[in-house]
Order: structure tokens, then sequence, then C-alpha cells
């Protein structure tokens, strides 16, 4: 849980900062949350840590959030 917070609020930020640069949207922000949710299918799927995967879920989560969020920005 505690680390779904921490990223959330490192989208919040990250978020707002890109918001106000708006046309960075489509460059930076849209492909960072896409490349975060592959790692999180990776941190899922991977048989090495339970560690990465016990997160996993929380980075897949927080990446489907942030892209739709940012996915909305004008």
């Amino acid at each position: 849980m505690l680390v779904f917070l921490v990223c959330a609020a490192a989208m919040l930020v990250f978020g707002l900062v890109m918001a106000l640069l708006g046309r960075f949207r489509n460059r930076y922000l849209e492909p960072v949350f896409m490349f975060l949710g592959l790692a999180g299918i990776v941190m899922l799927c991977q048989p090495l840590t339970f560690v990465l995967y016990r997160y996993g879920f929380a980075v897949v989560l927080t990446a489907f959030v942030g892209y739709n969020v940012a996915s909305r920005i004008k």
C-alpha cells in the first residue's frame, strides 16, 4: 500500500509538471507510463524474487491511472 501511495504521489507531481508543459504530454508523459506498465507486467511474470512480484500490481495500477490522466490533459 505504501508503494502505491508513493507511486501515486510521484505520478501526481510529474503529471502536474507535465500539465504545465502540455505540449510534451504526447512526447514524454504517455511513453513513461507505457514503460511503467510494461515494467509492472514483467515484475508480475518474473520467477526470480517475490519482492518484485509483490509490488508488480501496484506499479501496473499506477501506470494505468497515470496513463489515463495523462491522455486527458488538454
